[in-house]
């Protein structure tokens, strides 16, 4: 058996406080307990703020742009193209 960290990486739109967003927290905990697990979270909404507490181990990528509604499409797009690059860029298994 291989000695290699699997690389997971999960997507969500934000870390407000809400149901969705404190399942995936927990899912993070939980993942970032085990030995054998890379784990990356990408952050790709309006607001793409941490409500929840996270463990140290894991890798939070945001956006380096604030939505404005006044450009919904170009801004949809755009996070759009941000989530292929960042998943590209990861590599996940």
């Amino acid at each position: 058996m291989t000695d290699q960290k699997k690389k997971i990486c999960l997507v969500i739109p934000s870390l407000h406080a809400g149901g969705m967003e404190r399942v995936m927290s927990e899912l993070a905990n939980f993942m970032a307990a085990k030995d054998n697990v890379q784990l990356y979270l990408v952050l790709y909404g309006k607001n793409p703020s941490v409500f929840y507490n996270l463990p140290l181990n894991l890798q939070v990528h945001k956006p380096d742009y604030t939505f404005r509604e006044s450009l919904r499409l170009w801004f949809t797009l755009r996070a759009l193209f941000f989530l292929r690059q960042e998943i590209k860029h990861i590599q996940p298994d």
